[in-house]
């Protein structure tokens, strides 16, 4: 079987493949790439267990067609080193085990793999899905996945997920690690209901991949799939109980006091006064006073042998009774950042947990529990 390819196009065909492609996989097919070949196409297949993609590259018969039809299995960190290093116009050469690629500059062959044990993964669409901005569901998973994603429990799997619920025609995105939630809503033209939930590692090959500016998106039972393109993508999800807000919605618990402030001022009050605080800790005590008509919130951390360090600002907008609470920094900077420039602080009574709004982006809110002051 002989192929005629152009390389740069053929790369970014399998960029995607590649992305997810676990090379320490004990699992030496789930370490590779499976062609395809078809006379009008090079159907490109790939998985590491939990993800998998198919894409396909066109052969117009010209620059890019093939002589016959048949699958191969290579390693995709090799057949990726090879077309690195060859001129633009590449052909292929399958025979018997073996694979040749040669450019006018460049020649390389090394033997295919067996692929009678490569996963068969069901890449066939159903009727039940929806369509969307691939911008706005990734941005979403993005901007509540990261308690996941930054902070993995090594003992709850179910404190690892983002979930999504669908009802009313919203899909709804919940990710929490019991210290705090992120949520966030997205309208869609989808009357069924759904909920199901991603593992962060699944999340992130989810989030490295390249989509086009809109997705159709099925959801199962135990996987969701995503077409973008010519791209199908299949993700495992993960059926265990997970954080749902139906019972019990701390959102929408009393919140007494308000602050209004600009995002970069409370992110450089946060680093002045916990650049000698512990890294993981880093307790930042936020508390208000007024002051002639006039409103203040301090910040402050102390640490044994370092000291007391304090910062503060009056640019603020403050409504309700003054309050003090503890919180941790870092939590409090990762949930600032889907936010644009201004952030709403609701503050509920009793050093009770932090709510982050912004009207810039009112679909996303984040709430931090306070940590006990003894």
């Amino acid at each position: 079987m002989k192929i005629n390819i152009q390389k740069n196009k053929f790369l970014k065909a399998i960029e995607n493949n590649l992305k997810i492609v676990d090379h320490a996989s004990m699992t030496i097919e789930l370490r590779c790439l499976l062609f395809d070949v078809r006379l009008n196409k090079i159907i490109i297949k790939s998985s590491n267990g939990e993800i998998s993609i198919q894409n396909e590259y066109e052969l117009d018969g010209i620059n890019n067609k093939a002589d016959s039809t048949g699958v191969f299995l290579v390693s995709a960190k090799q057949i990726k080193g090879v077309l690195n290093r060859t001129d633009e116009n590449v052909e292929i050469t399958v025979v018997k085990g073996n694979i040749k690629i040669s450019s006018n500059s460049y020649i390389s062959d090394f033997a295919t793999i067996d692929s009678t044990n490569f996963p068969d993964i069901n890449f066939t669409l159903s009727s039940n899905y929806f369509k969307l901005g691939s911008h706005d569901f990734f941005k979403a998973l993005k901007n509540v996945g990261y308690i996941a994603l930054n902070n993995p429990s090594r003992e709850e799997i179910a404190l690892n997920v983002v979930r999504i619920d669908c009802k009313d025609k919203k899909l709804e995105f919940l990710s929490s690690d019991r210290k705090r939630i992120a949520h966030e809503t997205i309208d869609i033209d989808y009357d069924h209901v759904f909920d199901l939930s991603f593992h962060y590692k699944t999340l992130k090959d989810l989030l490295s991949l390249n989509y086009e500016k809109e997705i159709n998106f099925y959801p199962g039972s135990f996987e969701a799939k995503i077409l973008t393109g010519k791209m199908v993508v299949t993700a495992k999800i993960v059926t265990l109980a997970t954080i749902n807000l139906s019972q019990n919605n701390p959102f929408t618990q009393e919140f007494h006091s308000f602050i209004k402030i600009d995002k970069s001022e409370l992110l450089d009050l946060i680093d002045k006064v916990t650049v000698f605080t512990d890294s993981m800790t880093k307790k930042i005590r936020l508390k208000t006073s007024r002051k002639n008509n006039e409103a203040f919130l301090k910040l402050e951390t102390y640490i044994d042998d370092a000291g007391n360090s304090e910062a503060s600002t009056n640019n603020i907008i403050f409504e309700g009774p003054e309050f003090t609470a503890l919180y941790n920094a870092n939590y409090v900077k990762e949930a600032m950042s889907p936010f644009g420039e201004t952030v709403h602080l609701f503050f509920a009574p009793n050093n009770g947990p932090l709510m982050i709004r912004s009207d810039e982006y009112p679909t996303n809110k984040q709430l931090i529990a306070s940590i006990k002051d003894h």
